[in-house]
């Protein structure tokens, strides 16, 4: 089926579509045909070093049989041929034309059965080729229309068939073909067979054999006519004592064990009229150099044998090289002399294969040979197996005389090409620097059935390609193959950018764009090269991506579908090497593009509400002058800020409900399908395998800010107000609820992850307090409105995902008989849970659940308590008391908080106190029962002070009436109407302030009860205050004369009840000029630390309270000899009482024995 046409055409070689081409081709398509359809995509991958093409040209592919191929292209006769056991075809590989015609020569008749296997083959060159070549320094290229003619050497038999010219043969059977062909036989020996074979024209042809036998054949004579014969055996065959136990069928494994092996026969230049040399290489290291021709002497120029040198070479670096060390092939670097060869071998210790390449400086004159570089090929490890092909060298320089001083050298595998560079000026400097080497991978499917090369291309076979791939180096100058230094290119670059853009399955590229495994590659190097391809798909910078676009949603779909192969190619083979950092950001810049992708096709539809938030959109653009084309192809990094300023302009508040629903579609389009689905799930979790903890070390994304959780929040809560009540609501809305619902609890988390994994990462925390206020407000209720919409599974299942167990408590509750869950929720969650449910059932006074619902829970309860008794004491003590703790119990409620709160409650708790710390007479804590009893005592006077007050109509001290004291005073008044619990010294000082002398000997009642309790600055103040203030109510002490009655005094009243009373044990001060006159301890601190909740609405409060306490001191300063009044008060008052202490009157202090 065809393919849709891509969006884009990137260059017009990829624009081909694979429907034009297949709809050429007859209904009857065979599978063979169709594989070779997928592939015809011209260009398969390019970077700015090379790039892969397939050629227009087919293969012959329906008259080829299923069975093995041999196959090799002749660029000098831009020929290519292919054969198997049937046919021979030779077609012009550089034709335009699609199915450019082939020669095909039948290798039996029609009768006969398929020979045992392909036969080698080789083309040879016209008569007027081989004379032109005689006296030019290279190989020229053939006219594409000058026939050629072919050699048929059968590999088994050793039997070679020439024929000058194939266009006479062209579909005629051998028995037709007989009288035009030349043959020749080798005689091979038993278990002997043809392993290699090279034109040596217009020397001749050069064949090897499995036991090593090298035989020089010439096919035309002194004259230049055709005739075959075998001139010489220039290396005669090693018939071992073990070659005898070989059997046909172990060929292959016979000529890898033997160490004579022919592993490489190249050609070298030409030497005259008719003569050229031969470069052979053994399997154990022989390398010679013969000089050959048709009818002039041949003889050998160089013999010697590199093996042990290249060992010498590598063992430092390599110890394991001894013992495995394999020559395997060698190629010249020049095409103009024999000095400088390059040796392929490799080296394998347990588990890799290492494969190198030695370059040898040979010196003719001494016989002898010098190792110039060694080099290790990086890119590929992998061990080499009987089934397949052994690697080649293949030099492009080899073949044309050069002046450049960089030369490429290709390494050809079975399924990868490997790409290097030499100097081919031997510069050793260039040894030192570190080598540009790429790998050109293919698919397991593709089988490379034959190549050949020029000095710009290496070609390549491949049936399932079904014809021929060029590879071609480029050059920023525009000249061919090998004239600059490589070194700078990025090799991780080049392969992500060549996946990214050319990795399209539905086209079945050959080629393999994962790396091979073994690479070793530097993490920062990795994750450099990755930003910078990032960057070019974000920014549409690069060169595969168009400048302009008509369609703007087409161009970013573009971006998405490379991004989606980018991120792929990473997920394949950098997983586990980039650091999470680098896959979080990558993850935030694909969700970008993918939310304007989303964000412009759900405003593309045009109708009344889209062209209102087109209208807004488009305003915002407007006001950052910013065209839309330009953001989206240009400036997309802008696009975030845009957006969420886009949203803080939309005011739904008065708009429609189908305004809103559609406005909540484009939101869950932009951020659950377009960044939590594609980006988070998709990419973040199951392509990056990254741990949900794992969050970015410098920011949060872009979309998870204040303004964004804000107006989702509100538009949510703003919808469900909107829809009535008494209309059902649709599944549809429902789903956008819950949706929505989906995206706040998310981005809500990564925030709190954020946090939890950074603490001291610098936050504003204004912004930190508002978005926690907004999911402490908001986070109960989203629930609550799930339930409402009976969405309670989907509530419980977010609220245990992201484990707000909050929320997750108020849902369960809503649900009857479902104790199972519970269970289910505090095994899973243990004290988290259970911690969280009972705090529910205290804030919504659910006591009986709390205590009996789940006594399996009870030792989590019992922590619960412990680890929270600040918060809940005013209920633990029940828990103590159940668990009869009743001195816990006691304890608990001793230290409970009781300010504020209603007096009769309070007074329960302290007698159950007191009763709870009687229980066990054998260990009663009666300091602790002296402090319940006076806080029982206070209470008391609190309720007695009220009832005095509002009863009896209490009133102010005339004296304060016009003080900041009367604010104080009412301030008290209204809180002991309401039944409150005061602290101590606003009991105290209401006491001191009502017009009453009695409520003087009350208030230090109590303050000599709660003497210990209080802090000695505290103490102070009060006393002194209360003194002061008696003193200033006394009109005994205000108006003294000699007549006055001692008993009339306020003063007098108030000591003779503290001494009668024993008041004077608890350590209170006698009033006292010193005490009473004591401005020092009237401070700014202690008047805002006493005071400050009255002085919130004035400014200048304080400062009053402190001219009122000055006034009071120096009115007190001005009574005439009242310390001799204070003395003699105290004297009859403790006589009055029976001298119940002993006074000293110098410092008016009771003296205790």
């Amino acid at each position: 089926m065809a393919s849709e046409r891509p969006i884009f055409q990137l260059r017009k070689e990829i624009s081909e579509n694979i429907s034009n081409e297949t709809s050429l081709q007859n209904n009857n398509t065979t599978v063979q045909e169709q594989s070779i359809a997928k592939y015809n995509n011209k260009i398969l991958t390019e970077n700015e070093v090379y790039s892969v093409t397939r050629m227009s040209t087919t293969l012959p592919s329906n008259q080829l049989s299923l069975s093995k191929y041999n196959g090799f292209i002749e660029t000098t006769l831009q020929k290519a041929l292919l054969c198997d056991k049937d046919n021979i075809f030779i077609w012009n590989y550089d034709s335009e034309q699609r199915s450019s015609p082939s020669i095909r020569i039948p290798l039996h008749d029609e009768s006969e059965a398929s020979l045992n296997q392909p036969p080698i083959c080789l083309l040879t060159n016209p008569l007027a080729v081989s004379e032109s070549t005689e006296s030019s320094e290279t190989d020229s290229v053939t006219n594409v229309n000058e026939n050629c003619g072919v050699c048929i050497i059968e590999k088994d038999t050793g039997r070679i068939t020439y024929y000058e010219d194939v266009e006479s043969i062209n579909n005629l059977y051998p028995q037709l073909s007989k009288a035009m062909s030349h043959t020749l036989d080798l005689n091979l020996s038993k278990n002997e067979y043809i392993t290699k074979v090279l034109n040596l024209e217009p020397a001749g042809i050069i064949v090897a054999t499995s036991l090593g036998a090298v035989h020089f054949i010439t096919i035309r004579d002194n004259i230049g006519k055709p005739k075959i014969s075998l001139k010489q055996t220039l290396i005669k065959a090693h018939k071992g004592l073990l070659s005898q136990f070989f059997t046909s069928s172990q060929q292959t494994t016979n000529d890898t064990e033997n160490s004579h092996s022919i592993v490489s026969l190249k050609k070298g230049p030409l030497m005259g009229k008719g003569e050229r040399l031969l470069y052979i290489t053994t399997k154990c290291g022989d390398f010679q150099v013969w000089q050959l021709g048709v009818s002039s002497k041949t003889f050998k120029r160089i013999n010697v044998n590199v093996f042990n040198k290249i060992l010498e070479s590598l063992q430092d670096l390599y110890p394991f090289a001894y013992g495995s060390l394999k020559l395997i092939d060698s190629h010249p670097l020049l095409s103009d002399t024999m000095n400088v060869q390059l040796f392929l071998s490799t080296i394998s210790d347990n588990s890799n294969t290492f494969y190198i390449i030695s370059t040898i400086i040979f010196d003719e004159q001494f016989n002898n040979f010098t190792i110039f570089s060694t080099y290790r090929l990086n890119t590929i490890n992998s061990s080499l197996h009987n089934d397949q092909s052994i690697p080649r060298l293949l030099i492009p320089s080899s073949l044309e005389k050069t002046d450049r001083s960089i030369a490429s050298v290709f390494v050809l595998f079975d399924n990868c090409l490997v790409i290097t560079q030499i100097s081919s000026k031997l510069d050793s400097s260039f040894t030192l620097k570190k080598k540009w080497e790429d790998i050109i991978s293919f698919n397991d499917e593709i089988d490379i059935i034959g190549f050949g090369f020029n000095v710009n291309s290496l070609y390549l076979i491949s049936k399932e390609v079904g014809g021929i791939m060029k590879i071609t180096l480029k050059n920023s100058e525009g000249s061919i193959i090998g004239s600059q230094d490589l070194e700078e290119t990025r090799f991780v670059k080049s392969h992500v950018e060549q996946a990214t853009y050319f990795s399209n399955t539905s086209l079945g590229n050959p080629v393999e764009f994962n790396l091979p495994s073994g690479i070793s590659l530097d993490r920062e190097v990795i994750e450099h090269d990755l930003m910078l391809c990032n960057n070019e798909i974000f920014d549409s910078t690069s060169q595969f991506i168009p400048k302009v676009s008509s369609n703007l949603e087409q161009h970013l779909n573009s971006r998405i579908n490379y991004y989606k192969n980018f991120l792929r190619y990473i997920e394949l083979n950098f997983n586990n090497n980039i650091s999470p950092n680098c896959k979080l950001q990558l993850v935030e810049n694909f969700e970008t593009v993918n939310c304007a992708l989303k964000f412009l096709h759900k405003l593309d539809k045009k109708d009344t509400v889209n062209d209102k938030l087109n209208n807004i959109w488009l305003s915002v653009l407007s006001k950052h002058n910013i065209k839309l084309e330009d953001l989206i192809i240009n400036q997309l990094k802008r696009f975030p800020s845009l957006f969420i300023e886009f949203l803080k302009a939309v005011d739904f508040r008065t708009e429609s409900n189908e305004y809103k629903s559609r406005l909540i579609n484009l939101l869950i389009s932009c951020f659950y399908e377009a960044i939590l689905e594609d980006g988070e799930r998709t990419v973040r979790y199951d392509m990056f395998n990254l741990d949900p903890l794992e969050v970015n070390d410098d920011k949060l994304p872009w979309y998870i800010n204040f303004e964004v959780l804000s107006f989702l929040n509100t538009l949510f809560f703003n919808y469900k107000f909107s829809i009535k009540p008494e209309h059902p609501t649709s599944t549809e809305k429902k789903e956008q609820f819950l949706t929505l619902l989906k995206i706040l609890y998310y981005f809500f988390n990564q925030i709190k992850l954020w946090r939890m994994q950074h603490p001291d990462k610098f936050v504003e925390e204004q912004i930190l307090s508002q978005i926690s206020k907004l999911y402490t407000d908001s986070h109960a209720a989203w629930n609550d409105v799930l339930c409402e919409l009976n969405y309670k599974e989907q509530s419980i299942r977010i609220t245990d995902f992201y484990q707000d167990f909050e929320s997750l408590v108020q849902t369960l509750e809503t649900l009857e008989g479902q104790e199972q869950l519970y269970a289910q929720f505090f095994e899973k969650y243990d004290y988290e849970f259970a911690s969280n449910l009972f705090r529910y059932y205290i804030a919504n006074n659910k006591l009986s659940k709390l205590f009996y619902q789940f006594p399996e829970q009870h030792h989590q309860l019992v922590r619960f308590f412990q680890e929270n008794i600040d918060e809940y004491r005013e209920i633990s003590w029940i828990q103590d008391i159940l668990d009869t703790n009743y001195s816990k119990a006691s304890d608990d409620l001793l230290k409970l908080n009781l300010l504020g709160k209603p007096i009769a409650k309070n007074q329960i708790y302290l007698n159950i106190a007191k009763l709870s710390g009687l229980v066990d007479e054998s260990n009663i804590n009666v300091e602790s029962l002296d402090e319940i009893q006076s806080r029982l005592d206070l209470l008391d006077g609190e309720v007695y002070l009220k009832d005095q007050i509002k009863i009896n109509g209490k009133k102010l001290n005339p004296r304060y009436e016009s003080t900041f004291f009367k604010t104080i005073f009412d301030e008290i008044n209204k809180s002991l109407e309401k039944n409150l619990t005061l602290p101590f010294n606003q009991i105290i000082d209401q006491y001191t302030l009502v017009n009453d002398p009695d409520f003087f000997f009350s208030a230090v009642k109590l303050t000599a009860f709660n003497s210990k309790s209080l802090e000695y600055e505290v103490k102070k103040f009060l006393i002194a205050t209360l003194w002061r203030r008696a003193i200033l109510s006394d009109a005994y002490i205000m108006n003294h004369t000699d007549t006055s009655n001692i008993t009339e005094s306020v003063l007098y009243r108030v000591l003779t009840e503290f001494f009668n009373q024993d008041l004077f044990l608890s350590d209170l001060p006698l009033p006292s000029m010193r005490l009473v006159t004591n401005a020092f301890i009237i401070t700014d601190e202690y008047l805002e630390h006493t005071y400050g909740d009255f002085a919130l609405t004035d400014d200048t409060a304080i400062s009053k309270i402190k001219e009122s306490i000055q006034k009071d001191i120096d009115d007190v300063n001005s009574i005439n000899e009242l310390e001799t009044l204070l003395h003699t008060i105290i004297n009859e008052a403790n006589v009055n009482s029976g001298n119940r202490c002993v006074v000293n009157y110098e410092t008016n202090t009771i003296e205790h024995p």
